[in-house]
C-alpha cells in the first residue's frame, strides 16, 4: 500500500514538471522535447510566421497520380525564423522544405506532396512545421479534395449473356473524364480472329449523361455492335482504349457472351457437351426432381411451344412451365421440369454395363430446331412396397 502512493506521488509530481517545462498545447502527440524548436536567443528581436494559405483544395485527382502543392511562408518578425519538419499523415510528405531559417522580411517555399494510393471520395491529409516562433510553434499545413479516376468505363464489363447466330446485339459504355482536358481516345480488339463482327462507334456523349457522374467534365459514348454470324460457343472480347490522359494511357472494356442455337439447355445436373441431365442414384421412397430452363432466341422466341414425349416404360415424369421474357425482351425462358415420383420402380439408367441413359424428346415447334433430345442418367433403388409402406 505504501509502495502504490508513493509511486503515484511521483508520477504526479514527474506529471507537473513536465507540464510545466512543456505546457500542453491540444495536440494528443504534443508537448515532447522533439516536437518543438528552441526558443529564439534574443527575446526582443522574435520571428513571426504567416502562411498566406494553410489549407490547399485541390478539387479532384485521379487515384493513381500524385498531387503537389507549394506553401509560402513568410517571415514578418524582426528576428531569424527556423522551420523544421515535423509528423505527417500516413499518405503525405514533405516534398521540399526550401530552407530551414528565414531572415527576417524573407520568404520560403514548402513543398508538400500526397499520394491517394486507391482511394476514392473525400481526402484529406496533413503535414505538421515546427517554428521557433513563440506564438505558433507548429504551423499545420493541410491538403483536400476528391479523389476520383481521371477516366473510367461505365460498366467496364459488358455482359451479353446468350446470343443468337442470326441477329445482330448491341451495347452501350459510357466513358467519363473528370478532367476539364475533352477525352480523345483510340482502340484496338484484343481477339483479331472474330473482330470482324465487332464494330465500335464512338460518339460524344450528351451533358445528360455526362452530369449524372459526379465529377464528370466530359465523355464519350462507345457504341458496340456484334454482327450476325459470330461462331458458337463462348467468346470473349477485349476493347482496349488508348487515351490522351497521362495519369490513365490505357483503358480496358470486355465484353462476354455465348453463341448459341435459338434453342439451349441450362440448369443444374446439365451437362451440356453430352445432352445429359444426371440424377444419380434415387431412392425410390424418395424420389427426385430437376428443374432446367428451355433459353429461347431467335425470331421465334415469343411464338415457340415444347412438347415433352418419354418412353412408355420411362418413369420419367416431365412438366413445361409458362414461358416468360427476360432481359430485354431478346430472350425467353421456359421452365422443363423433370422428375423421379416417388414409389418408382427398381431401374437402372447409369450408361455403360448397367444399362443405357434414359431420354426425353422435347418437340416444338420451331422450324429450324423441331426436336430437342435430353439424355438422363440414374438409378432407382429401393421396392415399390417399401415406398408405400412409407406413405
Amino acid at each position: 500500500m505504501l509502495a502504490v502512493i508513493v509511486g503515484l506521488g511521483l508520477g504526479g509530481t514527474a506529471t507537473l514538471v513536465r507540464l510545466r517545462l512543456y505546457p500542453w498545447s491540444g495536440d494528443i502527440v504534443g508537448g515532447r522535447p522533439d516536437d518543438r524548436l528552441p526558443p529564439p536567443a534574443d527575446p526582443e528581436a522574435l520571428p513571426r510566421v504567416v502562411v498566406d494559405q494553410a489549407e490547399y483544395d485541390f478539387g479532384t485527382m485521379d487515384y493513381r497520380d500524385t498531387g503537389r502543392h507549394d506553401f509560402i511562408f513568410r517571415n514578418v518578425g524582426e528576428g531569424p525564423l527556423r522551420l523544421r519538419v515535423g509528423s505527417t499523415t500516413c499518405r503525405c510528405t514533405i516534398g521540399e522544405l526550401e530552407a530551414d531559417q528565414i531572415p527576417p522580411g524573407g520568404t520560403a517555399k514548402v513543398t508538400l506532396v500526397w499520394h491517394a494510393e486507391e482511394m476514392s471520395g473525400p481526402y484529406r491529409q496533413s503535414a505538421t512545421i515546427l517554428t521557433n516562433d513563440p506564438a505558433q510553434p507548429k504551423v499545420q499545413l493541410s491538403v483536400s479534395g476528391r479523389i476520383t479516376s481521371a477516366v473510367f468505363a461505365s460498366p467496364s464489363l459488358v455482359q451479353l449473356g446468350m446470343l443468337s447466330p442470326e441477329e445482330s446485339h448491341t451495347a452501350e459504355v459510357e466513358l467519363v473524364c473528370t478532367r476539364k482536358e475533352p477525352l480523345e481516345v483510340s482502340y484496338t480488339l484484343s481477339d483479331q480472329t472474330i473482330a470482324e463482327f465487332f464494330q465500335i462507334d464512338i460518339s460524344p456523349l450528351d451533358g445528360d449523361r455526362v452530369n449524372k457522374h459526379e465529377d464528370a467534365q466530359s465523355g464519350l459514348l462507345l457504341g458496340v455492335t456484334i454482327k450476325p454470324g459470330l461462331p458458337l460457343g463462348p467468346f470473349v472480347q477485349t476493347i482496349q482504349l488508348q487515351t490522351n490522359v497521362p495519369t490513365v494511357p490505357r483503358l480496358e472494356i470486355t465484353i462476354k457472351g455465348t453463341v448459341a442455337g435459338d434453342i439451349s439447355i441450362v440448369g443444374a445436373g446439365w451437362l451440356d457437351s453430352e445432352n445429359l441431365l444426371t440424377f444419380g442414384v434415387v431412392q425410390s421412397h424418395e424420389g427426385a426432381s430437376r428443374r432446367l430452363l428451355l433459353v429461347t432466341c431467335g425470331p421465334y422466341r415469343d411464338k415457340i411451344k415444347f412438347k415433352p414425349i418419354t418412353r412408355p416404360s420411362s418413369p420419367l415424369r416431365v412438366t413445361v412451365g409458362e414461358t416468360i421474357a427476360i432481359g430485354d425482351g431478346k430472350v425467353t425462358q421456359t421452365p422443363l421440369t423433370i422428375e423421379i415420383p416417388r414409389g418408382s420402380p427398381p431401374v437402372s439408367h447409369l450408361g455403360g454395363t448397367v444399362g443405357e441413359y434414359d431420354e426425353v424428346i422435347i418437340h416444338t415447334t420451331h422450324p429450324k430446331s423441331p426436336q430437342l433430345r435430353i439424355l438422363v442418367r440414374y438409378a432407382v433403388l429401393g421396392s415399390v412396397a417399401a415406398s408405400k409402406s412409407d406413405d
